[in-house]
């Protein structure tokens, strides 16, 4: 049977199968064919070069995202290492993160590497079914991938505890699992702040406004977007991430 350059239709566009070296039980069932792990590609694999995004190390992983998604990647890793280092004692007491755990490091790594399920959901908006699949096609690319490092046990976890749950809402209304508050991880309602913030934050750079402005646009949404944990831990890094965004080089944005 022929895989490599297979077509394959999602939400009405062409995408192309390619075949990769590894599979894991927590790959989603929709990308596995005959036993073989699938990754996505818009365009043809190059013959006797198939894309494997499961052989590549991280920074090789991250250079196949879009200029703008790194960029976004980058911000939203740097917010959620401010947030998680005003919320040490908050993670360890109350979520049991333990103390040995770097967490400020841990959210930096999980929030560069938040949206790298998108590499195999490639060209598809938000609005389509299809988009919710990228939280856990990530979290899979990184706990299958034998080139990533993620550090210890516990580090390992938060991580893709960040990759996979961070589109989960306190409601139940959001994805891969639809978890409601209590069972949301904190790394994640940190990340998926962070990650709404500076969708914000772009969107006041794009119509010349005031940074100041995405503070209320937050906080009115506690307990449908964010947690009440999570909007805790940005009111005390307020101060810090909106000198940080006010001071971040338009050539980086």
């Amino acid at each position: 049977m022929r895989i490599n350059g297979d077509k394959l239709c999602v939400a009405g566009k062409e995408i192309y199968l390619c075949r990769t070296r590894h599979t894991h039980h927590r790959t989603p069932p929709e990308f596995f064919k005959e036993g073989v792990v699938l990754a996505m590609s818009k365009h043809p694999p190059s013959p006797g070069a198939p894309l494997d995004f499961f052989g590549m190390d991280l920074d090789d992983l991250l250079n196949q995202m879009t200029p703008s998604l790194r960029r976004h990647s980058r911000r939203v890793a740097l917010c959620s290492a401010v947030m998680a280092e005003c919320a040490k004692d908050f993670a360890h007491q109350m979520y049991a993160v333990p103390t040995e755990v770097n967490f400020p490091a841990v959210l930096h790594f999980g929030g560069a590497c938040h949206d790298i399920g998108k590499l195999l959901t490639p060209s598809i908006s938000p609005e389509e079914t299809a988009y919710q699949k990228h939280p856990g096609l990530g979290a899979a690319l990184l706990q299958d991938n034998e080139n990533i490092d993620i550090g210890d046990e516990a580090s390992t976890i938060i991580v893709l505890d960040i990759v996979r749950h961070h589109h989960e809402r306190p409601d139940g209304s959001g994805f891969p699992d639809g978890l409601t508050a209590q069972h949301i991880p904190l790394a994640a309602a940190i990340c998926c702040l962070a990650d709404t913030l500076d969708h914000y934050v772009y969107k006041i750079w794009e119509e010349g406004g005031n940074i100041q402005d995405a503070h209320p646009d937050i906080a009115a949404k506690q307990g449908t977007l964010f947690s009440a944990s999570a909007v805790i831990i940005f009111d005390r890094a307020w101060p810090l991430l909106k000198e940080k965004y006010k001071k971040w080089p338009k050539e980086a944005r």
